[in-house]
């Protein structure tokens, strides 16, 4: 890591305060390993094996761990708007010129079976429990965490993405636990309240976002250099690692990255490259920073590679190492069964009677480019990408053929094919797929008018979107519901896509289908003003504005009114208005608090927040 973005991400130990981290040495396998609660594995292991070792205790910043990049201020409260807009920024470190959008995390299996990563927020009790506002922007982080393992991989001719807990649809599981102010204080005393809670499966790695500001980042990793399958790191034993909000999401790289790798075995003492304290020296790389006293870096990878793994991948993550090297006699990372290959894309292809229409299967939710070709047609050639390019409308006068090239962002491919009908008559689709799994998309790309129009009415798709609740509080649920028809029938089974307004553009917060009725239920929790609207394919609903205003907790004592605004936002204008006429004014502090002071006694006092009233209020000086 290089020296502007140095992040707070020490080896801490599993169980141990952070001023000691754990080390285990092992050079064969203990009884206990096949264990499935981490606890009683863990407790085996140290009868015999456990050595505690110093690790980096308190910086001189005063905080468990090291400094955090710069620029970010472990203890500064983040706002919620701010973790969300960053969800629409998360890098994709796999992404080309020419692939399209990452689509969401790889499709692992029945998503719970075997060794597997687990989302959890965690909450703080008596504090503000922002699960709902930001769960969408922590699956957006954990779709950028499966790009880095993807990149890295690819970079020595591998495929490499994570293993999470994920439903029937290929989204992550997060789950939602509240401890107490002084479970989070550190991370030994989280560990232990979250052991209490059930979080403790040997078969698990739990990435723990915790809304606190008390760190950047921390993990424990055990010592174990064997290359067997049953080494330490790779299961039999929980492991956890923990990363506080305001550093979620940075830009530069990845801190949820650099934690999660320390937890499958990284980096260790056999590595060419190794510091003493579970870090690496050849810059440029996720896992590389000056982390004690006399370490001198080298800078062998470019600054671009910052976002990855193994700068040089000789230390602790290569799919293909060298025979013979300290990496392929040692443990390395990137055979965690806590990872795994990712599947290739599949594709069936239709003709419509205007446009081609791609049904692309990518469970890898890796982004894909398909190259169409379509001889004498119009267009004859043309290039979409995800997550709006699996449509193309196209004119063939005389017939023809269209064939489709899906292409993910690792390069494998799928193609299909089918026949174009000049009398607007759809065509019989053929493919070279079966049906689409979950996690495919399906949405709409650019797109060139045909000549003429079908001569056979289709009935088309409709969406629409309403809510009983347009105006709420920041931070309470909305139910939406969403309908789909086709014609005057109810659209069973169509999926949709509830999306955001950002900016100038639309953002997809998730996937659904439409019950037997067409309809769908969607919850959100916006913490401002928010337009949403359905999509499926070239089909949109109608936009809905759900009307957001800040909560405002207010008090009053004597001529001084304190109060909170939440979310939490820096420099939110608040006034005291007495008979229409502001006679005090203020702006947020960055945990969104504010004082007021009237001039006098009396009645008829509103706090106004952003100009909106709040709170009427009667103030008197005795």
């Amino acid at each position: 890591m290089s020296s502007i973005a140095r992040r707070a991400a020490a080896a801490a130990a599993t169980g141990l305060t952070g001023a000691v981290a754990l080390a285990v040495t092992l050079t064969g396998v203990p009884s206990a390993l096949g264990a499935t609660t981490g606890t009683a594995s863990l407790g085996a292991l140290r009868a015999s094996t456990e050595v505690a070792v110093a690790a980096h205790g308190v910086n001189k910043e005063g905080y468990e761990g090291d400094e955090a990049p710069a620029g970010v201020d472990v203890h500064q409260e983040v706002s919620t708007a701010q973790l969300v807009e960053a969800a629409d920024s998360v890098q994709d470190p796999a992404a080309t010129g020419t692939s399209g959008t990452r689509t969401g995390i790889g499709c692992s299996g029945d998503g719970t079976s075997g060794n597997r990563v687990q989302a959890v927020y965690v909450g703080v009790a008596g504090q503000n429990d922002r699960y709902d506002a930001v769960v969408g922007a922590l699956r957006a982080y954990t779709a950028g965490v499966d790009g880095v393992y993807l990149a890295s991989a690819m970079e020595h001719g591998g495929r490499r993405q994570i293993r999470w807990v994920h439903d029937s649809s290929c989204q992550v599981v997060v789950d939602h636990v509240v401890l107490n102010p002084s479970d989070v204080a550190s991370f030994g005393a989280e560990r232990s309240a979250l052991v209490a809670k059930g979080y403790d499966r040997g078969d698990r790695k739990y990435l723990l976002y915790t809304d606190a500001a008390v760190l950047c980042g921390v993990a424990n990793v055990f010592t174990d250099t064997s290359p067997l399958q049953s080494n330490a790191n790779n299961g039999g034993y929980a492991q956890y690692a923990r990363v506080d909000a305001p550093c979620w999401a940075p830009q530069d790289h990845s801190v949820e990255a650099h934690e999660l790798t320390h937890t499958l075995g990284a980096v260790l003492s056999f590595a060419p490259h190794a510091t003493a304290n579970g870090h690496c020296t050849d810059e440029s790389d996720v896992m590389c920073y000056v982390d004690g006293s006399g370490v001198v870096m080298t800078q062998s990878c470019p600054t671009t590679h910052e976002k990855l793994l193994d700068c040089g991948g000789d230390d602790y993550f290569n799919t293909n190492p060298a025979p013979g090297s300290a990496l392929a006699t040692n443990w390395n990372a990137a055979n965690s069964s806590f990872l795994f290959d990712p599947p290739a894309p599949t594709a069936t292809l239709s003709y419509d009677g205007s446009a081609a229409v791609l049904a692309p299967s990518v469970p890898s939710g890796q982004g894909w480019r398909v190259d169409w070709t379509a001889p004498g047609c119009t267009p004859a050639t043309a290039t979409t990408t995800s997550p709006g390019g699996a449509r193309l409308a196209v004119s063939c006068p005389s017939g023809g053929t269209v064939t489709a090239t899906l292409t993910q962002q690792d390069g494998r491919t799928a193609q299909a094919s089918t026949a174009a009908s000049a009398s607007g008559t759809p065509a019989p689709a053929s493919s070279a797929a079966p049906t689409p799994t979950p996690g495919a998309t399906a949405n709409p790309g650019p797109s060139v008018a045909p000549t003429a129009p079908a001569t056979t009415p289709v009935a088309t798709l409709a969406l629409g979107l309403t809510t009983v609740t347009p105006k709420t509080v920041a931070g309470t649920r909305v139910v939406l519901t969403g309908t789909a028809t086709t014609g005057t029938a109810p659209a069973a089974g169509t999926r949709v896509a509830l999306q955001r307004k950002q900016g100038t553009g639309w953002t997809t917060l998730g996937w659904a289908r439409t019950s037997a009725q067409g309809t769908v239920s969607l919850t959100v929790a916006p913490v401002a003003t928010t337009a949403y609207r359905l999509a499926a394919g070239t089909t949109t609903s109608a936009a809905l504005t759900v009307t957001v205003t800040p909560k405002v907790q207010v008090s009053a004592s004597g001529l001084t009114v304190k109060g909170a605004v939440r979310p939490a936002a820096k420099g939110t204008r608040v006034a005291l208005v007495q008979h229409g006429r502001a006679v005090a004014t203020t702006r947020t502090d960055a945990a969104g608090r504010f004082v007021l002071t009237a001039p006098r006694s009396g009645s008829g006092y509103a706090v106004t927040v952003a100009a909106q009233p709040i709170a009427q209020l009667a103030l008197s000086a005795r």
